[in-house]
């Protein structure tokens, strides 16, 4: 019994430690394949959107911050394997810029909820939930960051301030994307 507590408790400080490698700190944000560096400086912010699942599967990732950058990255898998279909990072317009900048301003992520679902319209195996994190320095070293989640089933749950901030990023995506498809 003993053996077995020692190779548990191992394991556990072994994940412990891999997560605060990998995901620690607020120097950077990091998710699913898109990374983005967090802008130093108060009130700083990154937000991060992502959106997997449905029927073909697939994960896509954008991250936008204060200093006007902006990244992205779509993969589907086949065969277990993911297969990138687009990963590009680039500098915002800078009518871009403003326009997130006053999405990011008018936002209120204190006040929202950890995740909207209907009942009256639950997910289901083909509804991809989308994933947004928000980000802000609000020391030196410290940052606050708030997460929330949604569905096409439940996206009219969202308050307008989150809608607007999602529909900033979501136009910014579809640009950057569209670089990818043109090939540059």
């Amino acid at each position: 019994m003993t053996k077995r507590g020692s190779a548990f408790g191992l394991c556990v400080i072994a994940l412990l430690l891999f997560s605060a490698a990998h995901f620690g700190g607020a120097q950077e944000e990091s998710e699913g394949g898109n990374t983005l560096p967090f802008p130093q400086g108060q009130g700083a912010w990154v937000v991060y959107m992502s959106r997997s699942g449905g029927m073909r599967p697939a994960r896509q990732t954008v991250s936008v911050n204060s200093g006007g950058e902006i990244s992205v990255h779509d993969e589907h898998y086949v065969a277990g394997r993911a297969v990138v279909d687009c990963s590009v990072k680039v500098k915002l317009a800078e009518e871009d810029f403003l326009k997130l900048k006053e999405a990011v301003r008018a936002s209120r992520p204190a006040a929202w909820r950890n995740g909207y679902s209907d009942k009256e319209h639950p997910i289901c195996c083909d509804q991809p939930t989308t994933r947004l994190k928000f980000s802000r320095r609000e020391a030196r070293d410290s940052a606050r960051a708030v997460s929330t989640s949604w569905y096409p089933g439940s996206s009219e749950l969202r308050p307008a301030d989150l809608k607007e901030l999602a529909a900033v990023v979501q136009e910014l995506w579809n640009k950057a994307s569209a670089r990818c498809e043109a090939g540059e």
